[in-house]
């Protein structure tokens, strides 16, 4: 006896259904890891650039509230070196020890750190000393010039964070790489890779149109640039969307 008459008939998808809803997913997949890794890639933009510029504000603060220890010499001030900043993004701090057991040389009381204004600005003269590093600031160590001193290591690296770093330029030997905060004023100069001091001429006169110090950090989505101003040290952080 034959059934077929009879026989139930189940819902079903045709492959070309199937195949339709397959690449929707596909697409709402991806949008959403798209998005997620977007949204990744914005707070460790955030987090980092509120590091860095945390950082340098502790760095000022520190240096208006200098305590040196016992036996160590005159500080010019504490800084933080950049010039590895582009190809592996970290830097470190440090002090500027004068040769000096305390206040009151000429170089110590002049407008500009380590700075004789009977002598034109240059080596030795108001440039920071960025091929003499000491392990500590001692009024032992015989040094007849100024030098650094790695202070307070342990800066975060960037380079795991996909983040790209890059100092701004300004313009041939204008491009800042170190900043000083000096000791008690707090005020802000910027030196380049050879140690010039940038914004003052030969006399030590500030000259017409100072530049500030400025890094960026970029994602595929956003660019956010941290500027701190020549002088006064003020910090601002803008954001701008990645072209």
């Amino acid at each position: 006896m034959s059934t077929s008459g009879n026989a139930k008939k189940y819902p079903a998808f045709t492959l070309l259904e199937m195949l339709l809803v397959l690449g929707i997913l596909t697409i709402l997949g991806t949008a959403t890891a798209t998005s997620f890794g977007g949204l990744e890639s914005s707070v460790t933009l955030n987090e980092e650039s509120q590091n860095i510029s945390q950082d340098i504000r502790n760095l000022q603060r520190s240096a208006m509230l200098l305590e040196r220890e016992v036996n160590e010499s005159w500080l010019y001030g504490l800084g933080i070196d950049f010039s590895s900043y582009e190809a592996t993004g970290e830097y470190k701090m440090f002090k500027w020890c004068s040769p000096y057991s305390g206040y009151g040389s000429t170089k110590t009381r002049s407008e500009l750190p380590d700075f004789d204004d009977d002598i034109a600005l240059g080596l030795n003269n108001g440039y920071l000393p960025i091929s003499s590093w000491e392990t500590e600031c001692s009024t032992d160590s015989g040094l007849a010039t100024s030098y650094l001193v790695e202070w307070n290591s342990g800066s975060p690296t960037l380079t795991d964070t996909g983040l790209n770093p890059d100092l701004l330029t300004w313009g041939e030997d204008l491009d800042p790489v170190y900043i000083l905060f000096e000791s008690v004023s707090g005020r802000a100069f910027f030196y380049n890779s050879e140690g010039t001091l940038l914004n003052y001429n030969a006399s030590g006169d500030l000259v017409g149109s100072p530049v500030d110090f400025a890094l960026q950090m970029d994602t595929r989505a956003t660019v956010k640039t941290i500027t701190v101003k020549n002088l006064s040290g003020r910090i601002l952080i803008d954001a701008q969307p990645n072209d």
